[in-house]
C-alpha cells in the first residue's frame, strides 16, 4: 500500500491531511478546519486507529544526528520479510510561524526500500532513498508517532507477573556474579 495524498487548500488541517495519507478515508478531510488535537484523536480512534510516541521532544530540537535515532527505530521492527511502518511526524512548520506540520511517513524495514513523505504543502508524495531521507528536514521530526490498528485480538497478552519473575531471576544472576 501506498500513501494516499492530498494538497492542502488552506495552511490549516495538515494532521488531517496526515491522517488521509495513512487511511485513504476521505471523510476526514471534512475536518480539517478543526484545529483540535483531542478532538482529531478521537476521530482516529473512531477509525479503529491509535498512535504510540516513539519519539518527542517539544523544546529546542538540536540532534544533529537522527540516523542513530532513526537507524535504531528501523531496526526495531526490522525482519525477513518488507514491511512498512506509518507514522505521523510534527516538524516545525515551513508556512507559519511558531507552529508544528504534521506529515505521514511511510518507512521501510529494509535499506534498499524507499521512504515515502506525504507533506500536504506539496504536491505530490515525496519518494527518498533511506539516505535522502536521513539527509531532509522530515529525519528531525520534534515527535515521531507510530500508528496501529486498535483491535485487541491482534496484540499478545503479556503477563506482568512473569515479566517481574524474570527480571528478578536475572538480578539474582547478576547477584551471584
Amino acid at each position: 500500500m501506498t500513501l494516499w495524498h492530498r494538497k492542502q487548500a488552506e495552511r490549516f488541517g495538515c494532521i488531517y491531511h496526515a491522517l488521509y495519507a495513512i487511511t485513504g478515508d476521505e471523510g476526514v478531510l471534512a475536518h480539517v478546519g478543526d484545529i483540535s488535537e483531542a478532538r482529531m484523536r478521537t476521530r482516529m480512534t473512531k477509525l479503529g486507529l491509535f498512535t504510540m510516541p516513539v519519539f518527542a521532544n517539544h523544546g529546542d530540537f538540536t540532534d544533529a544526528t537522527p540516523r542513530a535515532f532513526w537507524d535504531t527505530y528501523r531496526e526495531m521492527f526490522a525482519h525477513d520479510e518488507p514491511g512498512h511502518a506509518y507514522l505521523l511526524l510534527s516538524v516545525p512548520s515551513r508556512r507559519v510561524a511558531n507552529n508544528w506540520h504534521a506529515v505521514a511517513v511511510k518507512l521501510p524495514n529494509l535499506a534498499a526500500d524507499t521512504v515515502e513523505v506525504s507533506d500536504s504543502s506539496e504536491d505530490d508524495v515525496l519518494v527518498y532513498t533511506w539516505p535522502e531521507f536521513l539527509a531532509s528536514w522530515y529525519a528531525h521530526a520534534h515527535v515521531v508517532e507510530s500508528v496501529h490498528v486498535a483491535d485487541l485480538s491482534l496484540y499478545p497478552f503479556e503477563d506482568a507477573r512473569a515479566r517481574l519473575a524474570e527480571a528478578d531471576r536475572a538480578a539474582d544472576v547478576e547477584y551471584v556474579m
